[in-house]
C-alpha cells in the first residue's frame, strides 16, 4: 500500500487490472477534508472515463477521523445569540 492509501486491486470479481480501492480518513468538520473529497471525486471521474473501452473502477471507503479531539464542542457565536431583531 502506498502512502496515499491507494491499493491497486485485481480481484476476480472486478475483472480488471485498472481497479483500485481507496481508504479515506477525514474529519467531517474540516473544510480542507471536504475540499479533498471533492477533488477525489473529480479524479475518480477522470480515471473511470479516461479510456472508454477499458473497464475501470474505484472503490472508496470513508473512515471518520477527528483531527483535533481536544477542541470543545461547538458553541453558538455570541454575536448572533446576543443580537435580537428588536435591538434589545
Amino acid at each position: 500500500m502506498s502512502s496515499a492509501g491507494i491499493t491497486p486491486s485485481t480481484s476476480p470479481q472486478q475483472g480488471s487490472a485498472h481497479s483500485m480501492k481507496i481508504d479515506v480518513w477525514a474529519d467531517i468538520m474540516c473544510p480542507w477534508c471536504y475540499m479533498g473529497k471533492r477533488r477525489l471525486e473529480e479524479a475518480g471521474q477522470a480515471f473511470t472515463s479516461a479510456v472508454p473501452t477499458e473497464n475501470r473502477s474505484i472503490e472508496v471507503e470513508f473512515h471518520s477521523f477527528e483531527l483535533a479531539p481536544e477542541l470543545p464542542p461547538v458553541r453558538p457565536d455570541p454575536f448572533w445569540t446576543s443580537t435580537s431583531p428588536t435591538g434589545s
